[in-house]
């Protein structure tokens, strides 16, 4: 540690020093429970068997003042948000506020609250707000982390249906090899023999005895003998030709079927990411607020994802309703629709931009938020609509800067 860290950490609070009522907050959002337990594992502090809210109750009581365990606290915290001091230790209040708000629109606030809790030259109620905002930050990554397991158990049991489909569809492609490499083979076969009886026919042309007396009976047999292959030889011909286009068909589709089994695995990740990058939930509760639901209408999109777009709307506290995107029914059904709901998103990358122009005249003629979407991912969409659930009023951008 380089002597300009340590002078600026000796001239900041120490966790025992600050409010109280923070401790709660600062050690549920800037430790993880495995560091709690590893540090009380550390000073031969039995933990086995203990609830993480025990754990984490035992931090906060012994957080309030000068111990073995605060002093280590203190110690974990200044050593694992070394960087984050180093670089914003020294911003005054109003400088800080602006990294603040950058950090918490993307939820990466654990190191800067420690460092704005334990920072002399803020004021109280500076802190206080950096409080209420983990505070209700704290709440939406409780309820995210509900939806989150809920689309999940989903997610993997489609992907066990698409699994089970493609070892049913590999086992089809495999007994169709056979009977493709079994067709192949008597077609050799035919064509061998009919080529062994053309010669023989033809060496029967030109004897005299044909030539004399017309078709013998060995002849004529011989010539029936090969018309029979003939056919056999077509038919053979035309099951392959049917099992080489079904074998296509199939390959075809398992290709789609692993991309959309691709597709659902990486927008999975995507959102776990982002629930996982969120701040650990406050260990306090709060009395919920009531909000009236708002109506929210997705036109277009990918049909297949509407069922997991309205679970997780839902559960942030709207009302969800889903339009194909398509005009075959006419703008009325739209209108319809759109009348009543108080927001429109609008998929960009899926409608049509007649589509788009429809949904944007009909939303101004009707004075209703209408936002549009280059991408209709679930976590596009979750970022849209947590906007709307946790920023000011005035700061919610509904309609899109520019014409889709």
């Amino acid at each position: 540690m380089n002597n300009d860290l340590k002078q600026r950490l000796s001239t900041r609070k120490q966790l025992w020093e600050i409010d109280s009522q923070l401790l709660c907050s600062v050690c549920g959002t800037c430790l993880s429970m495995e560091e709690q337990r590893r540090l009380l594992r550390k000073l031969d502090i039995e933990e086995t068997g203990c609830l993480d809210y025990e754990i984490h109750s035992l931090a906060v009581q012994n957080g309030a003042f000068y111990n073995k365990i605060s002093y280590q606290l203190n110690k974990l915290l200044n050593q694992k948000y070394r960087y984050e001091i180093a670089q914003y230790g020294k911003l005054n209040e109003k400088e800080y506020s602006v990294v603040w708000k950058e950090h918490y629109s993307k939820g990466d606030v654990c190191g800067l609250y420690w460092v704005g809790v334990t920072h002399r030259g803020f004021s109280e109620s500076f802190v206080q707000k950096m409080f209420y905002d983990i505070h209700m930050l704290s709440h939406l990554n409780g309820r995210e982390n509900r939806k989150e397991k809920a689309e999940r158990k989903q997610l993997e049991e489609q992907n066990q249906k698409l699994r089970e489909k493609l070892l049913i569809q590999k086992k089809l492609r495999k007994e169709q090899s056979r009977e493709l490499e079994e067709s192949n083979r008597r077609l050799k076969l035919l064509e061998k023999k009919l080529s062994e009886l053309e010669k023989h026919v033809d060496a029967q042309k030109d004897t005299r005895e044909i030539e004399g007396q017309g078709e013998t009976p060995l002849y004529q047999q011989l010539k029936n003998e090969i018309e029979e292959r003939r056919r056999e030889l077509d038919q053979s011909f035309c099951h392959i030709q049917d099992l080489t286009r079904e074998k296509e068909n199939l390959s075809r589709e398992l290709a789609y079927q692993q991309k959309v089994n691709q597709q659902i695995y990486e927008e999975l990740q995507r959102v776990l990411k982002e629930v996982c990058n969120m701040p650990p939930a406050c260990q306090k509760t709060a009395r919920e607020v009531n909000q009236c639901r708002r109506r929210i209408l997705m036109v277009g999109g990918v049909s297949r994802l509407s069922a997991l777009c309205q679970e997780m709307i839902e559960g942030m506290g709207y009302d969800f309703t889903y339009h194909d995107g398509s005009m075959n029914t006419g703008e009325n059904k739209l209108k319809h629709l759109i009348h009543n709901v108080d927001m429109v998103l609008c998929s960009t990358d899926c409608n049509s931009h007649g589509a788009c122009q429809s949904v944007k005249k009909i939303c101004k003629s009707l004075n209703k938020d209408c936002c549009f979407l280059n991408n209709t991912s679930l976590s596009s969409i979750f970022r849209v609509v947590q906007n709307i659930n946790t920023a000011e009023p005035e700061s919610v951008v509904l309609r899109s800067p520019r014409s889709p």
